[in-house]
């Protein structure tokens, strides 16, 4: 299982849905309607935003790769970044 996957199946249930619904826009390449901002420092990493929740993402020529799902103010999540 990858790591994002078993940090957001630890979440509370109505933030995991609504985590899983922006991990699949992110996949499909939909950022329109997101929370999107690009990571300082890191080249192609964007944060997407869910309330506290937020997704790592790297873009590469049309294709997102999520790297990591987490709070914000969680001290192993923002070692990640």
């Amino acid at each position: 299982m990858e790591k994002w996957l078993k940090a957001a199946s630890h979440l509370p249930s109505n933030l995991r849905k609504r985590v899983a619904k922006t991990a699949t826009l992110i996949l499909l390449n939909q950022l329109e309607s997101l929370d999107v901002r690009k990571l300082r420092g890191v080249e192609n990493t964007f944060r997407a935003r869910v309330g506290k929740i937020r997704i790592i993402f790297a873009s590469n020529a049309n294709k997102n790769i999520i790297l990591d799902v987490g709070f914000r103010d969680d001290k192993n999540f923002k070692k990640l970044r």
